[in-house]
Formats: C-alpha cells, structure tokens, sequence
C-alpha cells in the first residue's frame, strides 16, 4: 500500500505511543514505536469542518482543539472514554471560525483566533467551563496572523506581510507590538529565551532580533529553488529550517545542510515538518508533507526513517464526520452560494472542494 502524505501538525508521547491527529481526518491514531505499527483510537466527532490539529497530553488524557470552530475533544486513555466541550454562543449553534492554535497554561486551554477583533476562549481543565477575553482591536493589526510561537506564558504572533511582531501575555491579559527594522516581510518566528529569530517572506535570509532592543542581524540562507524558509523549529541549541523540499539547520552562527547526504531517499518527498517529540535519548522528527518519521540522536545525527503508513481506505472513510443535516442537497446548495465571491477560479475550487464532500459520503455508504 503507498504509504499517505500524513500532514501531521502536532503529536503526542504516551509511554511507547506516539499520539497523532493527520490532518483533515477526524480520528485520533496511534504509532506503535516498538514496531511501528499503526492503529486507530477512535473518532472525533467534531461538528465543524473536520480540522483537529493540536493536541495536548494531560492527566492522561488526550485533548485535541479544532482549529475551525470552538470544540474541544477530550480521550481518557485509561478508561478509554471520549468527552466533547463547546462554546455556544447561541443555544444549539455551533461557532464556526479560523482559529490560529491552542496554548495550555495554568490549567488553562486557550484556543486563539487567526483574525482580529475576535475572543480568546480558554477552558479551564478541572473546571470543565469557558471564559473569554478580547484581546486586541482591528486597527490594531494590518492583517490575519501567520504564524507564532509560545515561551513562558507569552504568544508571540506575526501578521502576514508585516514587519510587525505581536507578544501577549496570559497573566496580565495585555499585547505589545513591536515594529522590527526588517529587511523583508516576516515569515516563521522562533525563540531562544530573549532571542527572536525570523525566516523572511522573499528571502532564504534569516534575521535575529534580541528583546527590547531595536538590532538586527542578519544570516545567509543556502540557495535553492525555493523563495524562502517556510517552517522553522528550535531542537536543544539550533534551529531547522524547511523551505519545503530541503531541511537546513542554524547553529547560531551560520545555516548549512542537515545531513542530506543521509536523507536522500527523504530529501526526494520533500522536508517540511511541524514539530518534534523527545524519545529514548533521541528525537522524532514529526511529518507534515513527508510520508515518514525521521528519528536522530542527541547529536542530531539521523539514526533512521520511519515510513508512516496510514491505511488509504480508512482515512478516506474517515476524512469527515458530518449529521444528516450538514449533508443535505439544501445545505449544500446554501454552501455553494455564500461562497461566491467573483473570483471565478476561486469558487470553483471551493465547489469541486464540497463536491468532494458529497462524494466521499456517497462512497461511504
């Protein structure tokens, strides 16, 4: 069986099983990492689009956030039981939106918007109730969040093509912004304690920036035929870098190839990964466009490949989870016409997109 791109945006370590959402599919799978096996855990019915993305392990539990609506899933892994917790706004209705990620601090999952004006949910863990907050105004920000990373209870949030870096803090419900003397569009943000470091929109450069200061300096990327730097993620003292195709690596002084000459095979399905977890003194690499898992030592020496085969069938079974009323003919037909926008090309991808759907739904039957 071809093994699928897995597009897999966060993960979880539980004793020796890797915890994992793919993207686009409403169900939580586990890898065995004694013999890589992989298995599913159950479904997650989420009651909007189906894009469960980060999850968290807490108590021994497993939560998962969608990132298009206010839902929250919850999988007790000793009792094997699944709960679900949603804002509703209006009684009955659930609130669908772009949301940009989830934080847990403090006993505290905060789910935080992708756009402004827009409330910051969080959701108390013991409790099991929501609070909200606002947290910034629209003239504020020139436009939706790119990107952002976490450190020490604050968000640090890049606007997409800005040069502006955006920081809030959980305990005092406050935001600063900060206008950095850039040479490019900010991309990807990572952080080294009081130390920022940027990939750039139109550049394979990348900047430094040190808190409360107004220097930057700049490093050379390696060249390709690839515009810049697309995801960018702190491992011990260094930073990989992925353009999408190619992984580099920045060890504070200059950026060079991450041992390609290891990863061949990997290097020709492309690079791109979302986030790593610590295991038996080494690292897994976690995939978003690769078809494997790239384990490497303390060293970050690649110890070897791990090809992640989900089964076709079964994902495509469960790439949705929607009720009788969600897939009606009249539904659809009000889906297609409040997507219309005047780009012709545009909303016809957006219609083969429900059509497809439709379609899988058919085939499931």
């Amino acid at each position: 069986m071809t093994p699928e791109l897995t597009n897999v945006e966060s993960a979880i370590l539980f004793e020796d099983y890797l915890y994992c959402v793919p993207g686009g599919y409403n169900s939580l799978y586990k890898i065995n990492l004694l013999d890589w096996s992989i298995e599913s855990v159950c479904d997650i019915f989420f009651k909007g689009e189906a894009r469960p993305a980060n999850i968290f392990l807490i108590q021994e539990s497993i939560w998962c956030v969608s990132m298009s609506s206010l839902e929250i899933f919850q999988y007790d892994i000793c009792l094997g039981k699944t709960y679900y917790y949603e804002v509703k706004e209006i009684i009955g209705k659930t609130i669908e939106r772009e949301n940009l990620c989830a934080i847990c601090y403090k006993d505290i999952l905060w789910i935080v918007p992708k756009t402004f004006p827009e409330k910051l949910y969080g959701f108390s863990l013991s409790e099991k109730i929501f609070q909200e907050r606002m947290i910034l105004q629209r003239e504020v920000l020139p436009d939706r969040i790119r990107t952002y990373c976490y450190e020490d209870g604050c968000l640090s949030m890049v606007p997409q093509h800005t040069k502006t870096l955006l920081r809030y803090y959980f305990d005092w419900d406050r935001m600063t912004q900060v206008e950095l003397n850039s040479p490019d569009y900010l991309f990807c943000i990572v952080q080294f304690h009081n130390l920022y470091f940027f990939t750039l929109e139109n550049s394979k450069d990348i900047i430094c920036w040190k808190e409360d200061t107004s220097y930057v300096e700049k490093f050379a990327g390696i060249m390709s035929n690839r515009k810049n730097y697309i995801r960018a993620i702190v491992l011990q003292d260094v930073i990989l870098l992925s353009d999408g195709k190619r992984l580099d690596i920045f060890d504070g002084v200059r950026i060079r190839p991450f041992l390609s000459k290891d990863i061949a095979s990997y290097n020709a399905e492309g690079s791109l990964f979302m986030t790593y977890v610590p295991y038996n003194k080494c690292y897994l690499l976690i995939p978003k466009t690769a078809k494997m898992l790239l384990e490497i030592d303390e060293n970050l020496a690649v110890i070897t490949e791990h090809t992640l085969r989900f089964p076709r069938e079964e994902l495509f079974r469960k790439g949705i989870c929607m009720n009788e009323e969600d897939t009606s003919l009249e539904r659809y037909l009000l889906d297609i016409s409040k997507m219309e926008t005047g780009d012709k090309k545009n909303d016809a991808c957006r219609q083969e997109s429900c059509g497809s759907r439709i379609l899988q739904l058919m085939m499931k039957e």
